[in-house]
């Protein structure tokens, strides 16, 4: 979409999600007492003003409230700006671990909003996403 700004500002993207999900056989109330379930601490973080350029961190905490090991098949962004680091794939019923986030600010202006998309092996909810938020300004020299 083109906007009346000036070039290069003018051109926003606009981002579709589509997910091929892992089929996992319908849960009875005895699989479901035993299945594995991936909590996330919180769904959204927002860096605030930020300068051009700055690079930005952020921890989400990454729980199992499951009775079987949750497995994180694949980390994935929607932007090479926000880089992902796990500590490991495998967490341990009652285990929290953390998924650092660092969001790249070179080359991007105004309102940001990035995800994180989570995929386990969690039968009700095998994908999630994070977000991440920013409002990135220009120096001016």
């Amino acid at each position: 979409v083109y906007t009346n700004e000036a070039e290069p500002q003018n051109k926003k993207v606009f981002t579709v999600y589509a997910d091929q999900n892992e089929y996992f056989e319908p849960l009875t109330p005895e699989t479901a007492a035993v299945a594995p379930k991936l909590a996330i601490d919180s769904r959204v973080y927002d860096f605030g003003r930020i300068t051009q350029g700055d690079v930005v961190n952020t921890i989400f905490e990454l729980k199992n409230i499951g009775k079987s090991p949750v497995n994180l098949r694949k980390i994935a962004s929607n932007c090479t700006c926000a880089v992902t680091k796990l500590e490991k794939e495998d967490i341990a019923p009652g285990e929290t671990i953390e998924l650092e986030v660092s969001f790249n600010s070179v080359g991007r202006r105004g309102t940001q909003q990035k995800t994180v998309t989570i995929y386990s092996n969690d039968p009700v909810a095998p994908v999630q996403r994070v977000i991440l938020k920013a409002s990135v300004q220009v120096q001016s020299n």
